[in-house]
């Protein structure tokens, strides 16, 4: 009992368990077939009401919800005038709980997280016997073992050609505010976490499959804290209590050796297939930066994790030559995706419409109806360009502006919303937002690394890289020799095993696992 500690202070608490028992197994292409993993997930991410595959009106239709949906009516109507003052004053936060998907970035996210998700576990199906072998050669028989460690960090850092070819880095960097982690966090929400397997064709077939896990990166950035945060989370998703947990009191005295092969472990032994890591700049701040992102390359081409980095403007500073050395680790970012999430424009349909929907929900009868075409009179186009010069596209403090003007309409109990009342809540309400809306401008100077344009930070990378040009020409000729070793590889046939061996194998490792723990306890 001295050994519990409560994992809840090192989860992400917006993460919720979606967990699937006993999946359905749908086949897809021959590339993904005879995989329970990849059968289970495509059954999931290809399921629309329609039966037919998930389109971008399915995914706004999962993900969209008004401000105070909770009080809606079944046709989501909302009458203010039936509740007290302090009833509208409760019912006023409420206002920014809510999504409005822009559907064409959003759908284009989820394109490229379901795929990368299904190619991940191509050369990790737990029926290959190449699988079982490598499951086993990673569990440690004794931990205390020092040569044994040596051996299993050196075989943990030893690439895999079957990893790097499926496993992918990918990267999604904005700046602050723009809806990175709301974006990611929505979309994760529609792919369950927690996939308990229990029977593929007729046999019996016990294991856990985790699609994917996110942890936010601490601001020491830390490589001790990604390790127990990792871990934490997992025994969040699997309900593990007592002695069954990765994560104890004693996990603090552990070397960063130690827990970086419990991770390795419990990626293998949980069939984990992407970790999504937020806040990643804050990497940055941790001198040995190269050593973690290191290691988490070894993951994706060692262990077979697909790694997914969220970060601001900032984070560009993790890939570049002043701070990386080694241009293999940059290079990898191109096996999977990277998207640039920029500020909205003025002109931009979505950011009219969020305007709108956030508009229509102030909580005030007497306003406008803007209108969001290009049609628009000039009445509207002056809201529109007042609040634009106020939020600068950003729609985490389009939010805060609309929540804030709409708490000053109830609290004062004014009926009516105008220029006036815009004016006074930016220039009263949001003085401690004004050096970072004038640095937006380009009236005021830029004091925010999160605020760079990633444009200016990549011209400035660029007068830095020639430098380095040999070495990057090396490098590209080694990676041309090891593409065609994978080639040949990726074509001979693998050897399966039945449902019911891997089973066992898992069961005796698990058995392997818990003595060891208990032992060095």
């Amino acid at each position: 009992m001295a050994d519990e500690v409560d994992i809840q202070q090192y989860v992400n608490r917006r993460i919720k368990r979606y967990i699937i028992d006993n999946p359905e197994y749908k086949p897809c292409l021959k590339r993904y077939s005879n995989n329970p993993l990849t059968e289970a997930l495509y059954s999931v991410i290809s399921k629309s009401e329609n039966n037919h595959d998930f389109s971008k009106e399915d995914l706004f239709k999962a993900l969209a919800k008004l401000p105070y949906h909770q009080d809606r009516d079944n046709n989501n109507f909302i009458n203010l005038d039936q509740y007290t003052h302090k009833q509208q004053s409760l019912l006023s936060m409420g206002l920014m709980d809510c999504c409005l998907p822009d559907s064409d970035l959003w759908f284009e996210i989820w394109n490229e997280v379901t795929d990368i998700l299904m190619d991940t576990y191509v050369f990790r199906n737990p029926l290959s016997a190449e699988n079982v072998r490598h499951l086993t050669k990673l569990c440690p028989k004794n931990k205390k073992d020092k040569d044994e460690l040596k051996d299993r960090t050196e075989y943990l850092f030893t690439p895999r050609d079957s990893c790097s070819t499926c496993t992918k880095t990918s990267v999604l960097i904005g700046c602050t505010g723009v809806g990175k982690t709301f974006i990611v966090e929505s979309i994760l929400s529609l792919i369950p976490n927690v996939i308990c397997h229990r029977k593929y064709k007729g046999q019996p077939l016990r294991l856990t499959q985790i699609p994917w896990t996110k942890i936010d990166s601490l601001p020491s950035g830390s490589e001790k804290g990604c390790c127990l945060q990792y871990l934490a989370t997992l025994d969040y998703l699997l309900g593990n209590k007592g002695k069954d947990c990765y994560f104890k009191a004693s996990s603090y005295n552990k070397s960063i050796d130690v827990l970086q092969l419990e991770m390795a472990i419990a990626t293998t032994l949980h069939n984990v297939g992407m970790l999504v890591i937020d806040d990643s700049e804050n990497i940055l701040n941790n001198k040995e930066h190269q050593r973690l992102t290191a290691f988490l390359s070894a993951l994706v081409n060692c262990v077979g994790l697909s790694v997914w980095y969220l970060g601001t403007t900032k984070m560009w500073l993790l890939f570049t030559s002043e701070k990386t050395k080694d241009f293999s680790a940059i290079r990898r970012i191109a096996t999977g995706f990277y998207h640039e999430i920029t500020r909205c424009k003025p002109e931009d349909q979505f950011w009219k419409k969020l305007v709108k929907l956030f508009w229509i929900n102030l909580m005030a009868n007497n306003k406008i109806d803007l209108d969001d075409s290009d049609e628009a009179d000039d009445e509207s186009k002056s809201y529109y360009k007042q609040i634009y010069d106020y939020t600068q596209g950003i729609p985490a403090i389009l939010a805060s502006f609309m929540h804030r003007c709409n708490r000053y309409l109830v609290n004062n109990q004014i009926d009516e919303i105008n220029d006036q009342v815009l004016e006074y809540v930016y220039k009263f309400k949001m003085t401690i937002i004004h050096e970072g809306i004038e640095a937006l401008r380009g009236t005021g100077p830029n004091a925010f690394e999160d605020l760079d344009s990633i444009r200016e930070l990549i011209e400035e990378d660029q007068r830095e890289a020639a430098q380095y040009q040999e070495t990057f020409d090396s490098s590209d000729t080694e990676d041309a020799a090891c593409s065609h070793s994978k080639t040949e590889d990726a074509s001979k046939v693998e050897t399966t095993v039945s449902p019911e061996d891997v089973s066992d194998e898992l069961k005796k490792l698990r058995e392997l696992m818990t003595s060891n723990l208990q032992n060095n306890e």
